[in-house]
C-alpha cells in the first residue's frame, strides 16, 4: 500500500498563497483535473480554479441575474440563432441564498439537469455549495456533492479551511473526500497547508510549507507527503516575482535521487497590473526542452474590464484555439458571451455558441426583491418617441418582454428616447441616477 500511496504523491495538492483566494496552484490544478466530474464541477461553481484556463465572470453586480440561455449550431454567416443548447435560471429565496437550475434543450423541450444551492454569510462570502442532479425516474433532484468553506476572520478572500463531500446513497449522507486546512501567521500570510484525501478508503495526507523572501513574496513552496508519521519531500515550486507579481513558476518533482523540472508557468501583465498572458509548459524529456501546452491571453476594454479571452491548447501535436468575447450591460454585468474556435492560426474564427444574460430585479445591494419607484414616461403608448422625467444624468436600459436587454444609454436631462428600431410590443425601462433606481413599462404601437 505504501508504494501505491507514493505513486499518488505525483498528484499531490501543492497549494500556494493564491489558493486562499480560490485560485489553485500547479499541484492542485494537476490533481483537480483528475477529480470525478461532479466534484470538479462543484469546485468550479464555487470559484476554485482547477487550471486549464478556466475563467469565470462575475454573475451579478448592480443588476440581479435572472437567467442565461446558450445557443449553438449557427448558419455559416453566424447571424442567426439556430438551436438552444442550455439555460440556467437563478432564484434568490432569501438574503444570502442563491439557487441555480440548469436545463438542457432536448426534443423540443427544456429538460432539467442539475440544481446548485449557494449560501453566503452576512459579509457576502460563500460558505456552502450543494450540488444536485435531476433524476428523471423519480422526477426529483438528488444530492450529488457539497463544499463547505470557512473564511479567515473578516477577510473577503482568505479562507481557513474547506471540505469537499460526495454523496453516498448507501448511507444516505455526504462523505468527506477532500479536507484542506490553511495556517496563517500574525500578518495573515499563508504558511502551511494540510490536505487530506480519502482515496479508495485510504487516507492520503500532504503538508505544504510556504517560504517568503524579504519583500514578502512566496518564492518557494515545499510539498511533503506524510506516511505513518514520516514526511517525504515530493514536490517544490520556485516562483520569480517582479513588483510583487509572479512572472515565472517552475515545478519540480522528486525523481528517486533528486528533483527534475516537470512544469513551468509564465505570466505577463498590463500596465494597470491585470494578467495579460499566462503560458504553461511541460518538459519534453526526449529533447530536454520546455514545450508549450497552453497559452491564455486576456484583453481589456477602456474601463479595465476583460473584453476577450483567447486560449491556445496543444496536445499530441494538435492545436485548438478558442476565443471568448464579453459584452456588458454595465459595470461587470454581462449581456452576452460569445465563443469562437479554430484549429490552426491560418483559419478564420468559427462561431460556436452565444450565451445571453437576462436580468430582472434591479438592486444596488443583495437583499430581497422590492418594487422600484415609478419612472414617468410619456407618451405611453407611443409610436416611436418617449420622454422620461428623472433628475440629473442617468443610465437608462430598455428590456423586452422576455427580459433581454435591447438598449443601454447614458441619458441626459431633457433627452428624447427613440424606439423606432424596436418592434411593436411591451418594454421595460429602468433608469439609475446617483441616488435611485426607477422602473416603468411602456407600450410601443
Amino acid at each position: 500500500m505504501k508504494t501505491f500511496l507514493l505513486s499518488l504523491c505525483f498528484f499531490a495538492l501543492t497549494l500556494g498563497q493564491s489558493f486562499a483566494q480560490k485560485k489553485l496552484s500547479a499541484g492542485v490544478q494537476h490533481y483537480g483535473r483528475h477529480l470525478a466530474p461532479p466534484l470538479g464541477n462543484i469546485m468550479e461553481r464555487a470559484g476554485f480554479d482547477l487550471g486549464g484556463g478556466h475563467f469565470s465572470q462575475a454573475k451579478n453586480n448592480i443588476l440581479q441575474l435572472d437567467s442565461t440561455k446558450t445557443f449553438f449550431s449557427y448558419d455559416p454567416t453566424g447571424s442567426l440563432d439556430s438551436l438552444p443548447l442550455q439555460r440556467t435560471v437563478y432564484q434568490y429565496p432569501e438574503t444570502g441564498a442563491r439557487v441555480e437550475m440548469e436545463d438542457q434543450y432536448e426534443d423540443g423541450a427544456w429538460t432539467p439537469v442539475s440544481r446548485t444551492l449557494y449560501t453566503s454569510d452576512n459579509l457576502g462570502r460563500l460558505v456552502d455549495v450543494v450540488a444536485q442532479y435531476y433524476d428523471a425516474e423519480t422526477g426529483s433532484y438528488v444530492s450529488d456533492s457539497r463544499i463547505r468553506i470557512f473564511p479567515h476572520g473578516t477577510s473577503a478572500e482568505l479562507i481557513d479551511s474547506f471540505f469537499i463531500y460526495g454523496w453516498n446513497p448507501d448511507i444516505s449522507d455526504f462523505e468527506p473526500v477532500v479536507a484542506n486546512i490553511n495556517v496563517f501567521d500574525e500578518n495573515d500570510r499563508l504558511m502551511e497547508i494540510y490536505s487530506t484525501f480519502d482515496l479508495f478508503g485510504e487516507p492520503v495526507v500532504f503538508r505544504d510549507v510556504l517560504h517568503y523572501d524579504a519583500a514578502g513574496d512566496n518564492v518557494l513552496t515545499e510539498s511533503f507527503a506524510v506516511f505513518e508519521g514520516a514526511e517525504l519531500l515530493m514536490r517544490i515550486t520556485e516562483t520569480e516575482y517582479l513588483n510583487h507579481l509572479p512572472i515565472e513558476a517552475i515545478e519540480s518533482a522528486f525523481a528517486g535521487v533528486g528533483f527534475e523540472p516537470v512544469g513551468r508557468n509564465t505570466y505577463a501583465y498590463t500596465n494597470f497590473g491585470a494578467l495579460r498572458q499566462q503560458s504553461a509548459f511541460d518538459v519534453d524529456f526526449e529533447i530536454g526542452e520546455w514545450m508549450l501546452t497552453e497559452r491564455v491571453t486576456y484583453e481589456y476594454d477602456d474601463t479595465e474590464r476583460i473584453s476577450a479571452l483567447e486560449t491556445e491548447a496543444y496536445q499530441e501535436e494538435e492545436a485548438v484555439f478558442t476565443r471568448v468575447v464579453y459584452d456588458y450591460i454595465q459595470d461587470s454585468d454581462l449581456a452576452l458571451e460569445t465563443t469562437y474556435f479554430r484549429f490552426n492560426m491560418a483559419n478564420d474564427w468559427n462561431l460556436e455558441t452565444r450565451e445571453y444574460f437576462y436580468y430582472n430585479i434591479v438592486s444596488s445591494v443583495p437583499e430581497a426583491p422590492r418594487s422600484l419607484p415609478a419612472l414617468k414616461v410619456a407618451p405611453n403608448p407611443t409610436m416611436n418617441i418617449v420622454q422620461i422625467q428623472i433628475e440629473g444624468d442617468a443610465l437608462v436600459q430598455i428590456f423586452d418582454a422576455t427580459g433581454r436587454l435591447r438598449r443601454s444609454l447614458n441619458f441626459q436631462a431633457g433627452q428624447l428616447i427613440d424606439l423606432a428600431d424596436l418592434p411593436a410590443g411591451v418594454y421595460y425601462l429602468t433608469a439609475k441616477n446617483k441616488s435611485h433606481v426607477y422602473s416603468s413599462k411602456v407600450v410601443k404601437l
